[in-house]
Formats: structure tokens, C-alpha cells, sequence
């Protein structure tokens, strides 16, 4: 299942219930899915979340660039 719900084809279906834009939506989902025994999908989004203030920054310096264009 995990390897199925991390194909690049499924992956943007899966954006609002497993959800990377900010660390508070993070959070709530991984406590959500992990309440019910499926952590196991949420271990990209944990990384996501220790990881978020790099990744949260290299996204806003994307877009500016993009805008700067």
C-alpha cells in the first residue's frame, strides 16, 4: 500500500489528506492516520515535518524566482 500511494500517477490525488503546504496540516494528518494504525503511510510526512523550515523556505525562493521572471 505504501509503495502504491508513493507512484508519481497517485501522488497529487493524495495531496489534501496527506498534506505537505505547512507543518500544522502535517501534523494533523500523521496523528490522524497514525490514531487508526497507519503510520506507516505518514513516514514521508514526518521527514516532511523535521525537515519543513528548509523545505517551506527552498519552496517561497522558488516561487519568487518564478515571479522575478
Amino acid at each position: 500500500m505504501v509503495q502504491k500511494l508513493q507512484e508519481p500517477d497517485i501522488k497529487p490525488h493524495l495531496e489534501k489528506i496527506l498534506p505537505t503546504d505547512n507543518v500544522a496540516n502535517a501534523t494533523f494528518s500523521t496523528n490522524f492516520f497514525t490514531s487508526f494504525g497507519l503510520g506507516i503511510i505518514t513516514e514521508q510526512m514526518w521527514e516532511f515535518i523535521e525537515n519543513a523550515p528548509k523545505i517551506l523556505l527552498e519552496r517561497q525562493l522558488k516561487e519568487l524566482e518564478e515571479l522575478e521572471k
